[in-house]
């Protein structure tokens, strides 16, 4: 459906959030959004990435995804729309998309990285359990500036977390069920409406 890039486009398209993106362009415009939820899906074919929207009482949240999947592991990222920060809903989505990777897709490693300055994602990735095994800073040109990262390799190596809140499982071995059939629709991950904690 066309209305999930133009709502896509309508919560990405805020540089509080692209701010601490990487390879996102500001502005975000709908031939953006359309472009990604078409990647996203070809990506579900190719078992490369798996790339989700959140879904909070039918309005879209965020997006959580492995990505760069190889046999032996792949990289954790989430986005929040600026409304639903501060309750915990990234905590959660990642936890869904890790189990996917550790239950389903047996990799080995995942690894996560944020830009310098962003504690909010730090916090998650900490929560998460995820420790860190490298730092470096890497400068990048992005939406024609040079931003300074830190890239915090991450090894996940002390097994799943247990879930706080009961979340979907996402069957991502089945691509059946994660692939959209509409090229423009974006797959959903429905998480709870309690606030979290």
């Amino acid at each position: 459906m066309i209305e999930d890039a133009a709502e896509l486009r309508g919560k990405i398209n805020d540089f509080s959030i692209v701010q601490w993106l990487s390879n996102t362009p500001y502005p975000y415009d709908l031939g953006d959004a359309i472009s990604f939820i078409n990647r996203s899906n070809q990506s579900i074919k190719d078992s490369t990435a798996y790339n989700l929207v959140i879904e909070i009482e039918g309005e879209i949240a965020g997006g959580v995804g492995l990505f760069d999947v190889n046999e032996v592991g792949g990289e954790l990222g989430f986005w929040i729309a600026s409304k639903f920060w501060k309750r915990g809903i990234a905590t959660e989505a990642s936890k869904a998309m890790l189990g996917c990777g550790v239950r389903q897709l047996e990799l080995k490693t995942i690894k996560a990285s944020f830009k310098e300055g962003n504690k909010a994602s730090k916090k998650v990735l900490k929560k998460l359990g995820f420790i860190s095994v490298n730092q470096k800073l890497e400068e990048k040109m992005v939406n024609s500036f040079n931003e300074v990262f830190i890239s915090i390799s991450i090894f996940f190596c002390k097994g799943f977390p247990s879930l706080s809140v009961t979340v979907p499982e996402i069957d991502c071995a089945n691509k059946e069920d994660v692939i959209s059939n509409d090229a423009v629709s974006y797959t959903h991950l429905t998480l709870p409406t309690t606030p979290y904690v």
